[in-house]
């Protein structure tokens, strides 16, 4: 099983690194990236704000960094089975979204992200694509096993689970339960497998009536 682990040197005081990185958390729940500054994080940690630019050399690595340690290691699930592992990232992505300190915040977060264009591009790096490339690769499989139909997009069927996990907290104000979450995947799994054509909406009959099975 492949691990999406931190990027990033060993440092130099694990000690400081661990109150830096657990403050960082902390303000981005209460605050945002947009308000959070590393003279406020120095001053809450007690670590010097020397010591925090040796490690992290601006404050967008620092905020990356503590998101990236918040969500911890991410087992990538690769047994054969694509759609099991499919399912299987899902609710590894999930738990570790739910569990973050700054969860509260993700929304928020996800917005101004938006603002800061190398703040995007590094969360992106470092958080997104880990896991969204293996989901990716996982289709691809799934695919070429003949699970799925040929002709599929495998990032717009990644892209289409995420979406309505970051739709409904961000725009709607609604949290997304796991069993809802699982819900979305099989819909969306089932309408690409091998074989399922489906009729995606009734058909109308003459007069407005909806035919029965």
């Amino acid at each position: 099983m492949k691990t999406a682990g931190s990027a990033g040197g060993r440092p130099r005081d694990a000690g400081a690194t661990a109150k830096v990185l657990a403050v960082t958390q902390r303000l981005l729940d209460e605050r945002g990236a947009a308000a959070l500054r590393i003279d406020d994080v120095a001053r809450a940690s007690g670590v010097a704000k020397t010591t925090i630019y040796r490690r992290w050399p601006s404050l967008t690595a620092l905020i990356v960094a503590a998101m990236e340690a918040a969500l911890g290691p991410r087992p990538l699930p690769d047994t054969g089975d694509p759609e099991a592992d499919l399912m299987a990232l899902l609710e590894v992505v999930f738990d570790s979204v739910a569990r973050a300190p700054f969860a509260r915040a993700l929304p928020l977060i996800s917005v101004e992200l938006l603002q800061q264009p190398e703040l995007a591009r590094q969360y992106r790096t470092r958080v997104i694509d880990p896991a969204r490339d293996h989901g990716i690769r996982l289709v691809r499989a799934g695919i070429a096993q003949g699970l799925f139909r040929a002709g599929t997009d495998p990032a717009l069927v990644v892209d289409t689970v995420i979406a309505p996990l970051i739709y409904r907290p961000v725009v709607l104000h609604e949290q997304v339960s796991p069993a809802q979450a699982r819900a979305i995947a099989e819909l969306v799994l089932r309408s690409v497998r091998a074989g399922s054509l489906e009729r995606t909406r009734p058909v109308i009959a003459p007069g407005g009536d909806v035919p029965g099975p």
